[in-house]
């Protein structure tokens, strides 16, 4: 802990956390303004974490209220554990001190900044992951519909132009011949057993972050909302990570004639539907993409997104949305991380499932 006089930075360990959420004992300066009950026990329930590990650090006042914060987690990556470091936060008044930055390294020097790693960060985190002397790399990601809706009557006219897209994509009958001429069976899966974990495997050659099956079915299990508290502007008591709407995340096996030819993780929240985690075999390649075509026609959602460039190309063959548009996400990485050859984004860390 180092003291600036009226501010201290202060790390909470996995073991603090635990105590705090199973005994209910108070933990000075930890509450739910920091972080959240749903979002700490998923990261005192991730595999790779320790009892003494700190997992969260935060500059507290003399009055023990926190003015920046941040967390992290950690994950075998190659046999090497790693960190990723998610949730930067810091009140509007106290910006520009270099307060994010210093709490960045708190927690880097306990497991070593060469060992951290960071994805789709903001400007803030790119800047403080440069200080770091990591390299930078921007990956794809594609967008179809609308994502955003506007405030006003501007916000209604897009609302009800969306509904009308969704409701003719639903009804479209080329689309529904496609699906029905398919022939593949759905195996929804909460869980990622050694026979699933082994075809996915096989088909992750090109992962920049190949994950174990054991961090597969962390976020299988702790799916909860990412988002950033607007102090003073929320009714909400948990206002970080334990938010209105959690995420509907499945695991999907998709077989064809009995044999296993895709599997994907699936998730629906709000409006947004999406594809992070899709691994499948390439003969049969159109069976799984219009399996992944059921799910948008039946969740109606005005917005997809994925990472995949071959299911973005058969989304715009077949026009079932009337527009794409592609996005840059950042990475951020050790000089001595190698990336494959052709680097695949699988949905980023666990825990900022977005």
């Amino acid at each position: 802990m180092i003291d600036y006089g009226e501010i201290e930075i202060k790390t909470f360990t996995a073991s603090e956390l635990s105590q705090w959420l199973d005994s209910g004992q108070p933990v000075a300066g930890l509450d739910s303004g920091i972080i959240s009950r749903t979002r700490a026990r998923a990261l005192v329930h991730n595999p790779y974490v320790k009892p003494e590990d700190p997992l969260l650090a935060a500059v507290l006042t003399g009055g023990k209220e926190a003015i920046a914060f941040t967390a992290a987690f950690p994950e075998l990556i190659g046999g090497v554990r790693y960190w990723w470091f998610s949730t930067l936060w810091c009140h509007p008044d106290y910006r520009g001190k270099g307060f994010p930055l210093v709490l960045m390294r708190t927690l880097g020097e306990e497991y070593g900044t060469e060992h951290c790693l960071d994805t789709m960060g903001a400007p803030e985190t790119v800047a403080i992951f440069n200080n770091f002397g990591h390299r930078l790399t921007y990956l794809q990601e594609f967008r179809f519909g609308t994502r955003v809706y506007p405030q006003g009557t501007l916000g209604r006219v897009v609302t009800f132009r969306e509904g009308a897209k969704n409701l003719l994509r639903n009804m479209n009958p080329r689309l529904k011949g496609i699906i029905r001429q398919s022939r593949y069976e759905l195996i929804y899966q909460d869980s990622i057993d050694q026979d699933t974990y082994g075809f996915i495997a096989k088909h992750a050659a090109g992962d920049i972050i190949p994950r174990t099956r054991e961090m597969l079915n962390w976020i299988l299990q702790y799916p909860f909302k990412h988002c950033t508290p607007l102090r003073g502007r929320t009714s909400d008591a948990n206002p970080f990570g334990d938010c209105d709407t959690r995420y509907w995340i499945k695991g999907v096996k998709v077989n064809v004639g009995g044999q296993m030819v895709g599997h994907y993780i699936i998730r629906n929240a709000e409006q947004d539907l999406s594809i992070k985690y899709l691994y499948y075999d390439r003969d049969y390649k159109e069976e799984v993409f219009n399996s992944i075509l059921q799910h948008i026609l039946h969740h109606g959602n005005p917005c997809f997104t994925t990472r995949d460039p071959l299911l973005s190309d058969y989304l715009l063959r077949n026009k079932v949305f009337s527009k794409q548009r592609t996005d840059q996400i950042s990475f951020s990485y050790p000089q001595q991380f190698q990336l494959p050859t052709d680097p695949v984004s699988q949905g980023g860390d666990g825990d900022c499932f977005v």
